[in-house]
């Protein structure tokens, strides 16, 4: 693994790692620790995937379920629970399998950058990071529908995560 880690430890800081053909992620032991032995790995709301601690997804997931019934709330979970895959658990190299259809939305291929941002660690293709770090406005476009959603349910009187 190319570790080109830096921050002031626990989720902060990046580092660069290969993506195999099956998958597999090297996540450093840190960050594994931090997340918790069964996570979450989803699609976030910009141009990158996000690992969250399994206690965190189901949190969100219950925050929205409470909300009253409509049409926005049904569209938010929707996102929230089909772009999700839980229970993800390293080998004992630290490696993660990335979940095949997440990989090839966000063309993850040969090398990703992982980032530790406080509670959750984002996954961002290498050619994407640079750009984003480049231009903080790219991507937001993906982001779009999510705060279109969250508007709609806070001008309907709703609390969202």
């Amino acid at each position: 693994m190319e570790a080109n880690s830096q921050g002031i430890g626990g989720l902060d800081g990046f580092v660069t790692t290969p993506i195999d053909d099956k998958g597999r992620v090297i996540f450093p032991k840190t960050m594994r620790e931090l997340l918790g032995a069964d996570f979450v790995i989803r699609k976030a709301k910009g141009n990158f995937l996000e690992a969250i601690k399994g206690e965190q997804y189901a949190r969100d997931v219950a925050s929205i379920q409470a909300e009253p019934d409509s049409v926005w709330k049904e569209r938010y979970i929707r996102l929230l629970r089909g772009t999700a895959f839980g229970q993800i658990n390293a080998d004992p190299q630290g490696r993660v399998v990335v979940p095949q259809r997440l990989r090839e939305q966000l063309k993850l291929k040969e090398k990703v950058i992982l980032v530790g941002s406080g509670e959750k660690v984002e996954i961002w293709n290498v050619d994407d990071w640079d750009q984003w770090l480049a231009d903080p406005a790219f991507g937001g476009e993906k982001e779009e529908l999510w705060d279109e959603i969250e508007m709609k349910m806070r001008q309907a009187g709703r609390k969202v995560g």
